[in-house]
């Protein structure tokens, strides 16, 4: 058992910039992406085969293979096959100033992102 010292040298520069940081935020989805979000919040996995996705390409102006792969570049869902899941333990959905969100809310953080908007409104 001993002691083990490492160091790095860091340029003054380095020392005196600030850190990189960036305000948290939950992902903006669209009109198309809540309807999948919140089927998907009720029955978790889909199946894009389902009767539930008849004529939604004739019915609506965005393709589902688009809508699907919207959010699974958000990182909200991912995809086997034709089964789609939550990749969130405790999904929230919900709308401010005229958008959808949705996310993670497991650490209460997007219930916390909500409060702080709304207080500087």
């Amino acid at each position: 058992m001993g002691w083990e010292f490492n160091y790095r040298d860091i340029s003054q520069k380095d020392l005196s910039s600030s850190p990189q940081t960036y305000e948290w935020s939950p992902r903006e989805v669209t009109d198309d992406e809540v309807i999948i979000m919140h089927k998907l919040c009720d029955e978790n996995p889909l199946y894009l085969k389902s009767e539930f996705f008849d004529g939604y390409d004739d019915e609506n102006e965005v393709k589902l293979e688009e809508v699907v792969n919207s959010l699974i570049q958000k990182a909200l869902i991912n995809r086997l096959g034709d089964e789609i899941y939550l990749l969130t333990d405790e999904c929230k959905i919900f709308t401010f100033h005229g958008k959808w969100y949705a996310d993670e809310d497991k650490s209460g953080r997007l219930m916390r992102w909500v409060m702080n908007q709304q207080l500087n409104k």
